[in-house]
């Protein structure tokens, strides 16, 4: 496959630290409109990992969706290692059938009172109780009665424009995460992403990608968080710390080593230690787990050849520090044998 992108005019900067406004929810941000006409939702992302068990792997959960309806996802349990095969969890026909409609509705002011947004945002059915909603500040997210959550949103996110490394507009936005899980009460990160379809470019993943997401709270109570993305030639990066203002960068520079995840047999390969380096600002990964997809049900196949997922451990800087809480996602497309 080839990667096109048609050269857009535009003054605006690949990538941008931004505070969300409820606008930006909406499924046309005004941010990333072309000569006045609206980019739509393509796709969005929510997501978090946490720990039950410190003597088992973290358990991941995602949704993908879309103005209409769920796209993919559930909840796994991650390989043993990062080149070992997932458990799928709690299977989606025990929680909410994943294709069936879900419109993605604007709710004038915002019903948990959380914000003082003029207009929220949600997806929600009944039998069984489902809720996604967002706002400027928070997200509350209910599946059944498997889980309640709300995720409170870190100060800045991250906005790609059209312009940037992935080819279409981006947002991700990293919270911290408190609820009931299983009914149990938790306490982890997490957060969400959307990408936006642009007429005017393509981009295919023809070329390899890599790509962290991190997020992290040191024992004094500082927060970081920060994501670093690498697809053929072009590159975003993005960082920030309680105190400091954000570091963003469209040069990062990647190393790494890799291993094959030989269980595949098909030359699948995923970065298992890595940096990522971007103006001043160095981003230590180490995998731990692994994964590919998450259950068989999911309409976007995500189980697709030179593609894996992973979860382990991050610093920023010459000298390693431990997290109270950690989050972190590894992912590559196109990574195979002999090719990185």
């Amino acid at each position: 496959m080839v990667n096109i992108r048609k050269k857009l005019n535009t003054n605006k900067p690949e990538v941008e630290a931004v505070k969300l406004t409820s606008e930006d929810l909406s499924l046309t941000p005004k941010r990333f409109a072309v000569d006045g006409k609206p980019v739509p939702l393509a796709t969005g992302y929510v997501w978090a990992t946490w720990q039950e068990d410190p003597d088992m792997p973290p358990v991941h959960y995602l949704r993908s969706f879309d103005g209409e309806k769920f796209k993919s996802g559930g909840f796994v349990r991650l390989g043993d290692s990062p080149v070992s095969p997932h458990i799928v969890l709690n299977h989606n026909k025990n929680i909410f059938s994943i294709g069936s409609p879900l419109l993605y509705t604007e709710v004038k002011g915002d019903p948990e009172g959380l914000s003082d947004d003029p207009m929220t945002y949600e997806q929600r059915a009944i039998d069984p109780k489902l809720l996604h909603r967002y706002s400027s500040k928070h997200a509350h997210i209910v599946e059944a009665n498997l889980m309640d959550l709300t995720f409170d949103y870190l100060p800045y996110a991250m906005v790609v424009n059209e312009n940037g490394a992935l080819g279409c507009p981006y947002i991700q936005q990293q919270a911290i995460i408190t609820g009931t899980y299983e009914g149990k009460k938790v306490s982890f990160l997490g957060g969400w992403d959307r990408m936006f379809r642009l007429t005017t470019m393509q981009a295919s993943y023809g070329q390899l990608f890599s790509g962290i997401v991190c997020s992290g709270i040191r024992s004094d109570g500082c927060r970081e968080w920060g994501c670093a993305m690498i697809f053929g030639k072009k590159s975003i990066g993005f960082y920030c710390m309680d105190g400091e203002e954000p570091v963003i960068s469209s040069n990062v520079v990647f190393k790494a080593t890799w291993e094959p995840l030989t269980y595949l047999g098909d030359g699948t390969v995923t970065f298992t230690k890595a940096t990522f380096s971007f103006s001043g600002k160095v981003i230590h990964y180490e995998a731990k787990w692994g994964y590919r997809g998450w259950d068989e049900e999911s309409i976007l196949s995500l189980r697709k050849p030179g593609y894996c997922m992973t979860s382990g451990t991050w610093y920023e800087g010459s000298t390693p520090y431990r997290f109270e809480k950690s989050f972190t996602f590894g992912e590559s497309h196109e990574a195979f044998e002999g090719k990185v």
